[in-house]
Formats: C-alpha cells, structure tokens, sequence
C-alpha cells in the first residue's frame, strides 16, 4: 500500500486581494521556495494598517504606576545626518494611525539599521 505523504500544517498567509503588481513579482522572486506559504506578511498593503483589534482582554494597555516626571531625556543620540529621515518617518507614522501626536515631551527611543542597499531601516 503506498504511503501518504502527511498534511502540510505550515500557516498559509496569503497575498491580500488589491496587492500592488510590482509588490507580487517582488515577493514571488525573492522570496525562498520554503517561505512561499507566508508571502502575505511581506504585503506592502497590510503594512499600511493595523491589525484590528482583538477584544477585552487582549489588546494590550499601559498603565502607570506613577505620575510620570515634567521631563524625558534621549536615551541616546542619533547623528544629525538621519534627523530628516526620523522626522519624515514620524510623520508616515502619524499619518498612518499607528502613533499619535501627545502634548508632553516624553519620547520612546529610536534608532535606524543599515540596509544591504545601503538604505536605512
């Protein structure tokens, strides 16, 4: 009798309908064979929303324990070179939702990698 293979139980994220043509062929040629099931998490689409949210319980939620001080401080400084390439990310940030503008001036640190292209990331 011959052997059945066994079922494929890897997570299947598909491409979002909608998905831009230069973003498809991008992903089907570099994206390795074995990842091929997970082409969806690379969408640029997705990656201009949030994902919805959960429910009571299980959205997470910050709560202070103390009232926080009139002042922040950097935790570390970024050279000047990417000061424009933090602010226009800032901004596509806030433009998109997935941060808002407070009035207190209390930062979160931010830093950038190189890329291989030699971008920043």
């Amino acid at each position: 009798m011959p052997k059945v293979p066994p079922k494929d139980t890897r997570p299947v994220i598909p491409l979002p309908r909608g998905e831009d043509d230069e973003t498809v062929r991008l992903i089907k040629e570099k994206l390795p064979t074995p990842l091929g099931h997970l082409a969806g998490f690379f969408s640029k689409k997705e990656s201009n929303q949030l994902p919805p949210l959960r429910g009571p319980g299980r959205d997470m939620k910050i709560y202070l324990t103390k009232p926080l001080p009139e002042r922040s401080r950097g935790v570390y400084r970024n050279p000047h070179h990417l000061d424009e390439l933090l602010r226009k990310t800032i901004q596509d940030y806030l433009d998109k939702g997935f941060i808002e503008s407070c009035w207190p001036g209390f930062a979160s640190p931010a830093f950038f990698v190189p890329k291989g292209d030699m971008g920043m990331d």
